[in-house]
């Protein structure tokens, strides 16, 4: 709002004040009618109901620029929330298949230490077998021909 002087009066000065004034119409009767400036801004951000000339209900529905920044902030910061989930989960997974990797590397290495003690021992490799054996490459094709030893042994 502008306060300028329009006139000056012979007893002093005249003042008026001038208002940008924005020209709007009613979504009913279509009529127009002029609302100051400042005023349909703050209707714009507020949404509130006001009324054209003739009564009828008014409202600005969209969403001002603030409102638009604030969902878009809200959707990439949402975005980002989830790509992190899917990132934990995806180190969660990573970390269950390492542990498990893990753990077979050890009953691998724990089985041939126990195949090699048993050989050494004189003792045949396969389990539940409890005979001692003279020569292993005999023992192994006539007592268990589905059984192979391992190449690390």
């Amino acid at each position: 709002m502008t306060t300028k002087t329009l006139r000056q009066a012979s007893t002093g000065y005249v003042y008026g004040t001038i208002v940008d004034i924005e020209v709007l119409s009613c979504c009913t009767c279509h009529i127009p009618f002029g609302v100051p400036e400042d005023m349909v801004a703050a209707l714009r951000e507020s949404h509130d109901t006001f009324y054209c000339p003739a009564g009828h209900k008014q409202h600005f529905p969209g969403k001002t620029p603030q409102e638009k920044e604030i969902e878009r902030l809200s959707k990439e910061r949402d975005d980002a929330s989830r790509r992190l989930q899917w990132a934990q989960r995806d180190r969660d997974q990573a970390l269950a298949e390492s542990r498990k990797a893990d753990y077979q590397a050890r009953y691998a290495k724990g089985r041939l230490t126990l195949m090699r003690n048993r050989l050494r021992d004189g003792k045949c490799p396969v389990d539940r077998c409890t005979q001692t054996f003279a020569d292993l490459h005999e023992h192994l094709h006539g007592v268990h021909p589905e059984f192979e030893l391992p190449d690390t042994l």
